[in-house]
């Protein structure tokens, strides 16, 4: 009995069944390469985003980590305002028991002990958002801020951990955006109080005073010129003193 197909000399597309374009099943049934793609498929290089298809890059199922990022950060930000009302209504109908609470304060405790920049990052922005004042830092730009400066109290001129004080004070509408921060120690931090003392140009951080204001360049032309709602006056007076 002849094995299946073989009486036809061409594939239902044209492609002749010579020995080259052909795969021969274990059935004995034989199948077009050209038509499959076995022979003269192109290797993709990027995805349809444009991202290159290294293998770092690629998942198990060879699909693109960055798309799949993108997709999640875009859905994320969409559905934010929808889970945050169904989080504060689930929590409302769902009280926590003392248990419970019990972990989340130990969860929150440890994660506060082994990132204690975040912390206090996350608490600055916390207090400017129920004022109304907005504004945020991103930890790598408060590290560029303090490298810009030496790693030195701007009050003291000492080598110490350094905390973020806002210059205007966030009970007189300070925010906490980058412009607005200058890191003091904690004991200098504590002197100044709720006073506007601005110790970044001052004739004591001459050498200091070039390195901030590019670093406030680079932040306002980026993050805090597209969301800073502060007026323009504000901005460009930090802009100006450097002039």
């Amino acid at each position: 009995m002849a094995a299946k197909g073989f009486r036809f000399t061409h594939c239902r597309r044209g492609h002749e069944f010579t020995p080259e374009n052909t795969y021969t099943q274990p059935n004995g049934q034989r199948t077009c390469r050209i038509c499959s793609g076995k022979s003269a498929r192109k290797k993709k290089t990027h995805c349809k985003r444009g991202h290159p298809r290294t293998p770092e890059n690629l998942t198990v199922g060879r699909s693109c980590k960055l798309c799949m990022i993108e997709r999640n950060t875009s859905h994320k930000e969409e559905d934010r305002p929808y889970h945050n009302a169904y989080s504060r209504q689930w929590l409302a109908t769902h009280p926590l028991t003392a248990e419970q609470k019990k972990r989340q304060a130990k969860r929150g405790a440890k994660w506060a002990k082994n990132n204690p920049v975040r912390c206090r990052l996350a608490e600055h922005k916390h207090r400017t958002s129920v004022t109304g004042n907005g504004g945020y830092f991103t930890p790598e730009e408060w590290f560029t801020l303090c490298f810009a400066v030496g790693f030195k109290c701007l009050c003291c001129g000492e080598k110490k951990p350094l905390e973020a004080d806002h210059v205007i004070p966030v009970s007189k509408g300070g925010t906490s955006w980058l412009w607005n921060i200058q890191p003091l120690c904690r004991n200098c931090n504590a002197r100044k109080g709720i006073k506007s003392t601005d110790y970044r140009y001052t004739e004591e951080t001459q050498q200091c005073k070039q390195n901030i204001l590019s670093e406030l360049r680079a932040t306002a032309h980026t993050r805090m010129g597209l969301e800073n709602p502060l007026s323009r006056e504000l901005r460009c007076s930090v802009m100006a003193a450097g002039a």
